[in-house]
């Protein structure tokens, strides 16, 4: 026999592969399910990272505004420093 003839013989369905094959339909469906469930969860993935990445950015902007602010205002308007002034 030919290592082809071999490996052909090797795969001839048994009673497992015939169970799965009645259940074609079913088994479609599972399927269908499955890729739903993992499309949604990573779109829900993504989202959140999103999110995540949204929301840092903001933070970072914000503090870096007020920052900016607070210089501007401090250099319009210099905190007035107390001069001791010694009397002889």
């Amino acid at each position: 026999m030919a290592k082809n003839e071999i490996k052909l013989r090797r795969r001839l369905i048994d009673e497992s592969a015939l169970q799965r094959h009645r259940n074609y339909s079913l088994l479609l469906q599972k399927h269908y399910r499955e890729q739903r469930k993992k499309r949604s969860k990573r779109i829900f993935i993504y989202s959140i990272v999103v999110a995540v990445v949204t929301v840092l950015l903001l933070i970072t902007a914000s503090y870096f505004l007020i920052k900016w602010e607070r210089e501007r205002e401090l250099k319009k308007a210099p905190i007035p420093t107390q001069q001791t002034e010694l009397k002889p």
